[in-house]
């Protein structure tokens, strides 16, 4: 059923599903540098275009879910420097898929309503994360927190640097 745009939040949350199907949840068709490549992988913005498109959804605000997740949790990374736009947190040399998937954990989270948890570690913030729910055999979560929502381990170094 197309979404006409009435119930944005009920819009907003299916794109950003839909979206993280789309980049696989190991990110096996995500990429970096280009939308959508020959292969049919996507970045974040290519992924919700494409998921925008199938649903046919106009309207939704899970970029402002993304953008504001990236601000909590990758900006407190880089303290001084300009917010990231979802590009360049998608393009940013170094990145790994493990920091798009908690991005995209945490808009979704936030897009649906709830309350995402997030731990405060000195001045930076962490998502705490249930990957088991993107992917119910997600390796690079902690095996003892595996269920019960745990940090990924496959962070880039920066987060890792300030998270680990």
């Amino acid at each position: 059923m197309p979404f006409d745009g009435t119930d944005s939040r009920t819009a907003t949350v299916a794109v950003i599903d839909r979206a993280i199907e789309l980049l696989g949840p190991s990110g096996a068709r995500w990429t970096q540098c280009e939308f959508t490549s020959d292969a049919g992988h996507h970045c974040i913005l290519g992924a919700l275009k494409r998921a925008r498109f199938e649903l046919k959804i106009k309207g939704d605000k899970s970029a402002k879910h993304i953008r504001n997740a990236i601000h909590v949790l990758a900006d407190s990374t880089r303290p001084y420097a300009f917010p990231l736009s979802i590009m360049d947190f998608n393009d940013e040399t170094g990145r790994k898929f493990g920091d798009i998937a908690l991005v995209l954990a945490y808009a979704r989270a936030t897009a649906a309503g709830e309350r995402p948890e997030v731990m405060r570690i000195g001045g930076n913030a962490l998502y705490v994360a249930i990957l088991s729910e993107i992917e119910p055999s997600h390796d690079s979560i902690a095996p003892d927190l595996k269920g019960k929502g745990g940090v990924q381990q496959n962070a880039s170094p920066a987060f890792e640097r300030n998270y680990g």
